[in-house]
């Protein structure tokens, strides 16, 4: 009988042993993914890689470029929807920007030079553009702006260099 009080304090103590170090291991992979969260950068992955955008046929070196990149026709062209974004300072005729750690898939990219710095994509009472714009793939705009299949890019996960001339309306 002693023998068997024995091997179940022991059972007990090693069980509750085994609990502390499932949950101290988990909480320790917790506080290392919430702590890059917190610094603004998801975990590496293997198909993640930058787009460079090179941006050309800029006249006016004034203002911000704004350029975003989308991942879906839902969120095409939508400002707060964009999946990630970058501004720069026009200071050239031609300007790069990067556009880190996207992973691998189908994207679109839209860009705009905003000369009075109220960041957002300003149009006459008609709707016609104000400020240049371009888009992945140089759709060049007409009489509506590009769907989403038209401007659409492959990105390998790895590093894709895209060239795209402003234009304006």
């Amino acid at each position: 009988m002693t023998y068997k009080v024995i091997s179940n304090v022991f059972l007990n103590h090693f069980k509750k042993n085994i609990k502390t170090m499932i949950y101290s291991i988990f909480f320790s992979i917790l506080i290392l993914f919430s702590n890059t969260i917190a610094n603004g950068k998801n975990p590496p992955s293997e198909n993640e890689g930058d787009v460079i955008i090179k941006v050309t046929n800029i006249e006016n070196m004034k203002g911000e470029l704004l350029v975003g990149i989308y991942d879906s026709k839902k969120t095409f062209r939508k400002v707060k929807k964009v999946m990630k974004y970058a501004v720069k300072e026009v200071e050239d005729g031609t300007e790069v920007v990067v556009l880190e750690d996207i992973p691998a898939g189908i994207y679109a990219v839209a860009l705009f030079q905003d000369f009075n710095g109220n960041r957002k994509f300003d149009k006459n009472f008609m709707g016609v553009p104000k400020e240049p714009f371009g888009f992945s793939t140089n759709y060049i705009v007409k009489r509506r702006a590009p769907m989403f299949k038209e401007v659409t890019f492959q990105h390998n996960g790895t590093s894709t260099e895209l060239e795209i001339q402003v234009q304006e309306w």
